[in-house]
């Protein structure tokens, strides 16, 4: 057989094309987080002829910048009256670098967001489709979802009135309550808290807007918080995105005569569950009223005030054409779409059919309509999406599923037509929307496994699902803000409590943190002093928990045990030991007055070590048992040196 040899320059030429494709294959492999792709309409109901507004943002992390494509609007049918782009919005960039000299490699990563406002108009009624947004970054594209909506004729929209309720200030400045809004309010002429529901007959499933205000005469009042929430047993409740006390305007009404400033404390967006009288318990209130002037230490005096409870009548469901297998949680008013991404396929490929009720009313609780068995397909159960947008006094949102269907034979293959019921509250009536049926055409291509599918394509949303629930949970949870001050006049600063703190507590603080150093800097220097005499005791610890280990690699063993010498010579020297050369080591030892024969002893040790790291055969347990007791019979004898000081005799 004849021998081959490879001198050090091929070695180097082989070195060099196995690190150009690990950092290509690293390189190639690093997948960045999924952009966070959100997708606002202005509103849920949509009339041939007016414009609405589309709000996209991409919020993108990369080594690169985002390539966005937007849907094609035209070509869905509708006319673009303008479009208007900012990029990137509160982004930013960094820089950082991987390798050293002449391989090292600048690595750049971009995040920031891009914001679109477009205004669009269909000129017809009809379902529309908006195809998703698409992002490409780092050679990676990632695909939003698809928005189908209904255009209804003018005058025929079934997108529901904005509910509203309260009281509404009038060209002078003060309005009248009337008898219906203040039924069951226990009046005060300094302060009352009062609950007022948009309707109090309804039926199960329709939206009632609940509003808690204090009313006040007094001025100088701060509130809290709650003391007790109202009680809403036998109702679904949404909490409106863009109710914030911080933005609303108190108004002035006039009840028996009497001036009073209200206040909006809360306001809920109900839905009953079920028919049937249905009380909302009285929620409870502290607040403070008073409290001097400048010159006062004077606090006020705290009250507390309950509302009355409201009592909502609740109608059931009619029974007179009421669709057999109705699902009761079906109520409001909702377009429905079917639709499936790709139609032309082949064996074993995936079909993603998707199922969308988009609309006003509970929409979390609406039940979608689900697929059977269908012929020439294996299929997956449906995975549901819920989206709910609660603005201006309506809650509406979009509830989606998505089946995957599996072709497991070539053909023209059909997927069946569904059907959606709703109670419809604006005529009253159930309502039956059905799709029609999708034809699939199957061309002959990979079968799937027992055990599996088969995918031409890779998916770039199936590892992240998680990610992406977590996100879009982050982004529905929002601060809740209780604080009320509609004072007229302040306390006296005096009487605050931190402005005492102020006085008194920033001294103390500061005497705390001498103190606090101090300890710290004791304790370091106690630890300090310590540190060489454990050093065998722990250098012998490690070394029992390493001798008691089994299944380590040649590498990963003997790096340990190296790791353990290195760490107690740089505990025993108090000096860092670590990225000295053999030589370097052997002379920092002789000038600490260790003798020559010991530090040869130590430097041939680690080599033996670094050695025995890359050996092709595995030692035996009794092998490196005895390599355990040799680094401690080493160790006992460097803790036997009496080392003279650092910087000592050169």
């Amino acid at each position: 057989m004849r021998m081959i040899r490879i001198g050090s320059r091929q070695w180097g030429m082989l070195l060099c094309a196995s690190l150009v494709l690990v950092s290509l294959s690293t390189r190639a492999a690093t997948r960045p987080p999924d952009p966070d792709i959100q997708v606002r309409f202005d509103r849920q109901s949509f009339v041939a002829g007016e414009p609405f507004q589309i709000e996209i943002s991409v919020t993108a992390e990369g080594q690169g910048e985002p390539n966005i494509t937007l849907p094609n609007f035209e070509g869905a049918g509708f006319q673009v009256l303008r479009k208007n782009v900012t990029r990137p919005s509160s982004g930013y960039s960094f820089s950082f670098s991987i390798g050293t000299g002449q391989n090292a490699r600048q690595v750049i990563k971009n995040s920031g967001t891009t914001q679109y406002s477009i205004v669009l108009s269909a000129s017809r009624a009809g379902k529309y489709s908006i195809e998703p947004v698409k992002v490409v970054l780092d050679g990676f594209t990632f695909t939003g979802k698809r928005y189908p909506i209904e255009v209804f004729d003018r005058g025929s929209t079934s997108g529901a009135a904005t509910a509203s309720s309260g009281v509404s200030a009038s060209a002078g400045g003060a309005a009248a309550v009337s008898e219906e809004q203040l039924e069951g309010a226990q009046l005060d002429p300094d302060y009352f808290l009062h609950m007022i529901p948009s309707k109090r007959s309804c039926t199960v499933g329709e939206q009632i807007v609940l509003d808690v205000y204090l009313f006040t005469s007094v001025g100088n009042i701060r509130a809290n918080q709650f003391d007790k929430e109202p009680g809403t047993e036998g109702f679904w409740v949404e909490r409106f995105d863009d109710f914030d006390l911080r933005n609303y305007r108190n108004r002035q009404v006039v009840i028996n005569g009497i001036l009073y400033e209200q206040v909006l404390l809360k306001k809920l967006a109900l839905f009953p569950t079920k028919s049937g009288s249905l009380t909302i318990s009285p929620p409870i209130l502290s607040f403070m009223v008073g409290g001097g002037g400048f010159f006062t230490f004077s606090r006020g005096k705290q009250v507390r005030r309950a509302a009355s409870a409201v009592t909502i009548d609740v109608l059931p469901l009619p029974a007179t054409g009421k669709p057999s297998g109705f699902a009761d949680a079906n109520i409001g008013q909702y377009s429905f779409f079917v639709d499936a991404g790709e139609t032309n396929v082949k064996t074993g490929e995936l079909v993603t059919v998707t199922v969308s009720v988009r609309g006003s009313g509970n929409i979390r609780s609406v039940v979608l309509p689900e697929f059977g068995e269908v012929d020439g397909f294996k299929m997956y159960p449906p995975e549901t999406d819920v989206e709910v947008e609660a603005r201006g006094g309506q809650v509406t949102g979009m509830s989606q599923s998505k089946t995957l269907f599996i072709p497991e034979k070539e053909g023209n293959l059909t997927v069946p037509a569904l059907s959606f019921s709703f109670f419809d509250l604006r005529t009253k009536s159930y309502k039956t929307v059905q799709s029609k049926p999708i034809a699939i055409r199957v061309a002959k291509g990979k079968q799937p496994d027992a055990g599996g599918v088969v995918v031409s394509t890779p998916s770039t949303a199936g590892d992240h699902q998680v990610d992406a629930s977590i996100e879009r949970m982050n982004a529905g949870m929002r601060t809740i803000v209780n604080e009320v001050n509609i004072s007229k006049r302040t306390a006296p600063m005096f009487s605050r409590g931190w402005y005492l703190v102020l006085i008194f507590g920033v001294p103390v603080l500061f005497f705390g943190y001498l103190i606090v150093l101090r300890v710290k800097k004791r304790a370091e220097e106690n630890f300090t002093r310590g540190r060489s005499r454990r050093a065998e005791a722990d250098a012998k610890k490690a070394l029992a928990s390493l001798e008691k280990e089994s299944g380590l690699s040649n590498d990963r063993f003997f790096s340990k045990l190296h790791k353990i010498v290195l760490s107690f010579l740089e505990d025993r020297l108090e000096e860092t030991v670590v990225g000295d050369t053999m030589n370097q080591l052997s002379v920092r030892l002789s000038k600490r007055g260790v003798d020559e024969a010991l530090c040869k002893e130590v430097v041939a040790t680690l080599e033996e070590y670094e050695f025995a790291r890359f050996a092709r055969t595995e030692g035996s347990a009794g092998e490196r048992s005895k390599d355990v007791q040799r680094a401690a019979a080493l160790i006992s004898k460097i803790s036997a040196v009496a080392l003279t000081p650092a910087g000592g005799a050169q």
